[in-house]
């Protein structure tokens, strides 16, 4: 800043010179940000935190808001919220302020992971000896996700995509299914269903020779 610096007065007559205190001339400089904060996906219950950094003389001062909504508490220039619920989902931002200016930093998200969600899942059928059946889970919430099909509580071996295909019902096929869906922050199963399997034919005949 070309201006700022020292300055003293000389006042002087044909008796005397008399030089006056110096006296410094300083400005301050509305902030700058350098570094804004960065999104974050963090799973329920954990710890995020933003960062800013800025710039600048005088008194910085800081002021986080959330979804637009001012954080009265939040005045330095780390923001961390600990076990993070679905409620502190959202954008953040950062108000960079001294008594010269203000600037504000880039909203950014925050995302927070719950278990997987299931939508949609199959149902008890009844299902025809031979016929083929094709099992479908649908999940929501964050990904990616994993599956694990479940027969009569027990996993069933390469079973791990989210539809499940029966070729040829049999007898060895009756019985309990469920499937696991999983997220980094936990592990959802679905209801347990029930196959049961049906003869074709059966009943056909009845009465016959009568």
């Amino acid at each position: 800043i070309p201006h700022a610096g020292l300055y003293a007065c000389t006042v002087s007559n044909a008796v005397s010179t008399i030089d006056s205190q110096s006296a410094r001339l300083s400005f301050v400089l509305a902030p700058s940000i350098t570094r804004h904060p960065q999104p974050q996906t963090v799973n329920i219950g954990e710890t995020a935190a933003f960062n800013v950094t800025a710039s600048g003389n005088g008194t910085i001062q800081y002021e986080w808001s959330h979804d637009g909504e001012p954080l009265p508490t939040s005045t330095r220039h780390t923001l961390t919220l600990k076990e993070v619920t679905s409620a502190d989902a959202g954008t953040y931002a950062c108000r960079v302020f001294n008594q010269a200016g203000e600037i504000v930093s880039n909203s950014v998200l925050l995302t927070v992971v719950t278990p997987p969600e299931i939508v949609v899942q199959p149902e008890d059928q009844v299902v025809e000896t031979g016929a083929p059946l094709l099992l479908s889970i649908e999940a929501g919430g964050v990904g990616p996700f994993t599956y694990q099909w479940i027969f009569n509580d027990m996993p069933i071996p390469g079973a791990m995509e989210s539809t499940l295909s029966i070729p040829s019902m049999t007898a060895e096929n009756e019985g309990t299914y469920a499937c696991l869906v999983t997220n980094s922050a936990g592990t959802t199963p679905t209801l347990p269903f029930s196959l049961t399997l049906t003869v074709v034919g059966e009943g056909e005949g009845e009465g016959e020779g009568e």
